[in-house]
């Protein structure tokens, strides 16, 4: 069975390689594996990335809402 070796930012589902959804990386080149890291909690808040196909942690970033009065 043929595994697809994906770039950094990617992960396979066996043969493709698909982007990383946000809230999500992939460091590795030539990955083979079917997912990706999820981002990590810090300080008791939820991390994100700005987009998809995240390369490193540090693009996983305290995420902050805006809130406008009506």
């Amino acid at each position: 069975m043929f595994e697809a070796l994906c770039d950094a930012g990617y992960y396979s589902d066996s043969t493709n390689c698909t982007e990383c959804p946000v809230s999500s990386y992939q460091e590795e080149s030539e990955f083979s594996g079917d997912s990706c890291m999820p981002c990590a909690m810090f300080n008791g808040f939820n991390t994100s990335t700005a987009s998809t196909a995240s390369t490193m942690s540090t693009d996983c970033t305290r995420m902050y809402i805006t809130v406008r009065g009506t």
